[in-house]
């Protein structure tokens, strides 16, 4: 599947989400757009079929003529022919108008639903890269991010932030607010094959295989300082998510500093069950989201 920001969406498949299968797809679509749509449709049906009706008689029509050889009818038959295809032209325009009406309404619907929930801009130029913690190589990995999170805002309740910096210049490609949680996402592009945090103090993600060179990862001081400026009551969950084709993790998913490392797909069903299940009626927390606004860089 590919995002609408250009960038394409590693080997995903939502479907196999509870999450999305509950709230995703159309389930997205409110009650009163669908109602909309199902007259768009009957609308379109009705004068299509009425329209084919019409070319079908004209046709059979033309048929019998031909048939019977009478030449003084040839005038009548080229012009029956000529509305024939005209009407059947008026009939596709007819079905494209409904489809196009009715995708309106879906985007609509969608833009509605995901106004001020999402902040920030998900990547960065490539002339802006240079700037301290947004190297050019990771603005791929942050853009394909940023199209999986998108698929978030089906479910009620979270808010996504793009580029988020603290105080003490630690930064995160992303971050998702629900409740009275945050996920703290970096994105990774490692490459294939299984990837594992390795044994110290240090969050290091180095490969079970030969060919690879370890990856020092620096998520956790940026979520050591959210905890200390949002509060004790804000639980922050830092994850560094891995894309890459064939990408796995390992027997060790949790650094030494409690960072978790997860697949694209795991790390999506996680934050996207969480946010639809563990809070669900929950109400967010005062503050929270204009204090993640302040950090957006």
């Amino acid at each position: 599947m590919s995002s609408d920001i250009g960038v394409q969406i590693p080997e995903v498949h939502p479907v196999d989400w509870a999450w999305y299968r509950e709230f995703g797809g159309m389930a997205a679509v409110p009650p009163a757009v669908r109602l909309r749509n199902r007259r768009i449709t009957r609308r379109a049906l009705a004068k299509a079929g009425a329209l084919a009706a019409a070319v079908g008689g004209i046709a059979l029509g033309s048929g019998l003529l031909w048939a019977r050889g009478d030449i003084s009818w040839r005038p009548v038959l080229l012009i029956a022919l000529c509305g024939a295809a005209g009407m059947a032209l008026y009939t596709r325009d007819v079905t494209r108008r409904a489809v196009t009406a009715r995708r309106r309404n879906v985007a609509a619907a969608v833009r509605a639903a995901r106004a001020d929930r999402i902040f920030g801009i998900p990547y960065v130029a490539a002339a802006q890269g240079s700037r301290q913690g947004f190297p050019i190589p990771a603005l791929r990995a942050a853009r394909t991010t940023a199209a999986l999170l998108d698929l978030l805002l089906a479910v009620p309740g979270p808010s996504v932030f793009h580029r988020i910096g603290t105080p003490g210049g630690s930064t995160a490609d992303h971050a998702v607010a629900c409740g009275n949680a945050v996920f703290l996402v970096d994105s990774a592009n490692f490459g294939g094959g299984m990837w594992e945090w390795a044994a110290g103090t240090r969050d290091i993600a180095i490969p079970t295989f030969r060919g690879s060179k370890p990856r020092p990862q620096s998520l956790h001081e940026a979520a050591d300082e959210l905890r200390c400026l949002l509060g004790p009551e804000i639980e922050v969950i830092p994850i560094v998510l891995v894309h890459g084709a064939r990408v796995a993790r390992g027997s060790t998913s949790l650094s030494p500093n409690g960072v978790h490392l997860l697949t694209a797909s795991a790390a999506l069903e996680r934050i996207g069950n969480t946010c639809a299940y563990g809070f669900a009626g929950t109400a967010r927390m005062p503050g929270l989201q204009e204090a993640l606004q302040e950090l957006l860089v």
